[in-house]
């Protein structure tokens, strides 16, 4: 673990391991994820834990968006893209402030299951809005189109015939 979020990271992912309602994807050993597993984690998810890593950007960040996910980000994070997302990040995600020890992160999960569904839903919904005025990568891109088909395609399968 390395980057300027490496402690909190390191501290949110004990928390993880230690609590039931919470899910580590792991990355396989070759270090990188298939869309698939990317795919199902965010679906199963009401909450996507967006730490930073290298930099203050982080492509799960649009990762857990695009399927419905509610990102949790830490600041500086809540003053990426604003120009995209309406200026307001707490309006469809949940932005927790950096602990100054980044040893002693307060109890995330608890913090997290508080949160009224009415207002999960409200989150939700603006999520929906703001998805829809990101930018992409270039239309046509075939990564893109690979990526949207095997997130259609499992939605669907989950919908229409029960399965993850």
């Amino acid at each position: 673990t390395h980057g300027p979020g490496a402690t909190l990271r390191t501290r949110l992912r004990e928390q993880c391991e230690q609590d039931q309602r919470c899910e580590f994807v792991q990355p396989p050993k070759s270090k990188y994820f298939t869309p698939e597993q990317i795919v199902g984690a965010r679906l199963n998810s009401t909450f996507c834990i967006e730490p930073a890593g290298d930099t203050t950007t982080r492509k799960g960040i649009v990762d857990a968006m695009s399927f419905g996910c509610i990102p949790v980000i830490f600041p500086p994070m809540d003053k990426l893209w604003l120009w995209h997302v309406g200026g307001d990040w707490s309006a469809f995600a949940v932005v927790l402030d950096t602990p100054r020890n980044r040893s002693a992160v307060p109890g995330i999960f608890d913090t997290l299951a508080r949160i009224p569904p009415e207002v999960v839903s409200r989150k939700r919904e603006r999520l929906a809005v703001v998805l829809k005025d990101l930018p992409w990568v270039s239309p046509g891109s075939y990564q893109i189109q690979r990526v949207m088909m095997i997130g259609l395609t499992t939605i669907l399968k989950a919908v229409f015939v029960g399965e993850g």
